[in-house]
């Protein structure tokens, strides 16, 4: 068992992204993909 926690990223009922958080380091991870009709779809990353 790895210790990572995943989750995903909602708002108003719709999914944004997901998120994984070591828990050793307690970092965390942030994948968000927008839906932009110019780029098709973005996919952002964010270390905290």
């Amino acid at each position: 068992m790895f210790p990572y926690m995943l989750g995903i990223v909602e708002l108003s009922g719709e999914i944004l992204g997901v998120f994984c958080m070591d828990l050793l380091s307690l970092r965390l991870e942030i994948f968000l993909w927008l839906d932009l009709s110019m780029l098709g779809g973005l996919i952002m990353a964010w270390k905290v």
